[in-house]
C-alpha cells in the first residue's frame, strides 16, 4: 500500500469493534500524510482518557464512521463488523 492509497482509505465499524485499534495500527506502521484531525467529543472518555469538548487525534482521518449503513468503496475502504458472542 502506497502512501497515496492509504490518505484516501477509510475505517468504517460497528461500535466497539476495534475501530481505534486498526486505525492506530495502520499510522504506526505505514508512512502517511497528516492524518490528525480535532473532534468534538460528547463521551466522558475517549481513548482511555477523561475528556469533554475538543480532542485530536493523529490517526482520525482515517475514521469513516460507525454506521452500518455507511457507504464502503470497495477496494478502498475497510469495515469492521463486530459479531458480539451472546
Amino acid at each position: 500500500m502506497t502512501t497515496g492509497e492509504c490518505s484516501d482509505l477509510l475505517i468504517h465499524s460497528i461500535r466497539r469493534s476495534g475501530t481505534h485499534l486498526l486505525m492506530a495500527s495502520i499510522y504506526n506502521n505505514f508512512v502517511l500524510p497528516d492524518m490528525s484531525r480535532e473532534i468534538e467529543s460528547n463521551f466522558r472518555t475517549f481513548n482511555g482518557i477523561e475528556t469533554k469538548g475538543k480532542v485530536k487525534g493523529p490517526w482520525f482521518k482515517l475514521f469513516g464512521g460507525h454506521y452500518a449503513g455507511n457507504a464502503v468503496r470497495v477496494g478502498k475502504d475497510i469495515f469492521i463488523y463486530r459479531h458480539p458472542v451472546k
